[in-house]
Parts: C-alpha cells; sequence; structure tokens
C-alpha cells in the first residue's frame, strides 16, 4: 500500500515537474522569437539609416561642391559674371533643393530614432551632426545667394548707366554730325533776293561771304536747310541760273529739258559744300 501510494505521489510530482518546465520552454521560445523580431527590424532600421545618412552625405558633397561654383561667380569679374549668372541661378536652385530633400530625410532619421527605444540612439550623435552640416551649408548658401543678387543688381544698374551714357553721347554725336553737315540754300528772283537782303545791287552777298552757316545778319528763316549728306538733287524750273555763292566748278551739273534748266544736280557733296554751306541760286 505504501508502494502504491508512493508510486502514486511520485508521478503527481513529476507531472506537475513536466509541465512548469513545458511553460517554462515555451515561454522562452516566445522570448527568442521576440528577441529575434526585434533584432530584425532593428538590423532593418540601422540598413534604411545607414542608408540615409549616406544619401545625406552625398547631398552635403554635391551642395560644396555647388558652393564652389558659386562662391567662384560672386568673385567673378562683371564680364565673367555675366557668362556663370544662368549656371549660377541654377546651381542655387538645385542647393535648395537638395537641402530641403535633406532636412525631410533628417526629420525622418530622427523620428525613426525617437521610436527606436534607445537600442539605436547611438546614431543620433551622427544624425545631429549632418544636421548642423545641413544648417551650415544653408546658412552659406543663403549668404552667397544674396551676394550673388547684390553683384546682380549692381551689375545692372552700371550696365544701364552705361547705356544712358551711351545713348547720350549718340545723340550728342548726332546733333554735332547734322550741325557739321547742316547746308541751307535758297531758289529766288533776283528781285526778291534782294529785297529780302540776300544779295546787293551787284547780285553779291550781304553780311555772308565766305561763312560756313548762315550768319547772324541774315534771316536764317529765308533758307531751306538741309543735310548735305543728303541733297543731292534740286529741281528746277528756269531759263536760266546763277550761283551767287561760290561752289567749285565740277562738283556739280545742270540737267536741262529743252530750253529749260530741270534740275541742279551736285555731284560731289564734299567737294560742293567745301567753300560755303550756303547756297543761293538766283533764277529768271
Amino acid at each position: 500500500m505504501k508502494k502504491f501510494v508512493l508510486t502514486v505521489f511520485i508521478t503527481v510530482l513529476l507531472a506537475s515537474c513536466n509541465s512548469e518546465l513545458k511553460e517554462e520552454i515555451e515561454t522562452l521560445k516566445s522570448e527568442k522569437s521576440e528577441l529575434e523580431q526585434r533584432s530584425k527590424e532593428q538590423d532593418s532600421i540601422i540598413s534604411i539609416l545607414t542608408e540615409v545618412i549616406e544619401d545625406v552625405q552625398h547631398n552635403l558633397n554635391v551642395i560644396r561642391e555647388k558652393e564652389g561654383r558659386i562662391r567662384l561667380a560672386e568673385e567673378a569679374s562683371s564680364e565673367k559674371f555675366k557668362s556663370l549668372k544662368d549656371a549660377v541661378v541654377q546651381d542655387i536652385q538645385d542647393v535648395n533643393s537638395i537641402i530641403e530633400e535633406s532636412k525631410a530625410k533628417i526629420n525622418r532619421l530622427n523620428q525613426q530614432l525617437a521610436s527606436s527605444k534607445g537600442q539605436i540612439k547611438n546614431l543620433g550623435v551622427l544624425v545631429e551632426s549632418l544636421k548642423k552640416q545641413l544648417e551650415e551649408r544653408e546658412n552659406t548658401i543663403a549668404e552667397l545667394t544674396r551676394a550673388i543678387e547684390e553683384k546682380d543688381e549692381t551689375i545692372r544698374q552700371l550696365t544701364r548707366k552705361v547705356q544712358i551714357i551711351t545713348e547720350e553721347s549718340q545723340r550728342t554725336i548726332s546733333a554735332k554730325e547734322a550741325e557739321l553737315n547742316r547746308c541751307y540754300y535758297i531758289i529766288d528772283t533776283r528781285r526778291n533776293l534782294k529785297d529780302k537782303g540776300i544779295i546787293d545791287s551787284q547780285g553779291g552777298f550781304l553780311g555772308i561771304g565766305r561763312v560756313k552757316t548762315v550768319s547772324g545778319s541774315v534771316d536764317p528763316s529765308l533758307f531751306t536747310a538741309a543735310d548735305m549728306r543728303e541733297l543731292n538733287r534740286l529741281e528746277l524750273d528756269t531759263r536760266s541760273i546763277k550761283l551767287i555763292s561760290e561752289h567749285p566748278t565740277g562738283s556739280y551739273s545742270i540737267e536741262r529739258e529743252g530750253k529749260k534748266i530741270s534740275a541742279l544736280v551736285i555731284e560731289d557733296p564734299k567737294t560742293f559744300w567745301s567753300i560755303s554751306k550756303i547756297l543761293v541760286i538766283m533764277i529768271d
């Protein structure tokens, strides 16, 4: 009887121990599975973070490269700057896009690090370093952008000043050329020329002589002003003419139609006007 009771006791004890052992084994298996899952998740997060960090590092290198080109343009001469301007503007736009992209990636990094429950927070130091570098580059690019804009505005102002000076100079030159090439002529009868005070009773000049412009003693409004570079022909309709003013023979010719004179043709303007810039033609 005692042996039977002992046997039953041992059997119950073994069954109880076996049950506890199974529970412990199941618990260990569950913990192992959870640890393996966490390890996989951590490896995945680390892989993603590493990839993002490499991308940001690459972006920083690209920014530094473009920053160097922008700085060269900022230090270039005005003429060199003009040829670099379009490329610099594109570089600035590219850099700003890269900065925004990198900032977004760093924000995602911080979010993933915050959810890592301290397992990979040692990467936070590197992320903060990248963030600081990015901020420094952003500030530098902003300063360079302002400098480029100021330089561009200065060049625009200087270009405008040069344009204004050039236009004023051209107007002055044109006015001087017009003045130098201005000539005067009058075609009228002897009586009318005398009445206007242009010739005397003998047919000579009054108050004009060998002058380059109309004399102050003669009313310029009596004459027709013209540009000697463009005045090549004067239409006439008269039986006879006489040039009261002096003009070299051979520098002009007279055209006739039947018994009448139809035109005075200036063959060599430079020679024709070399003695006087006033042409007085007396017709019958």
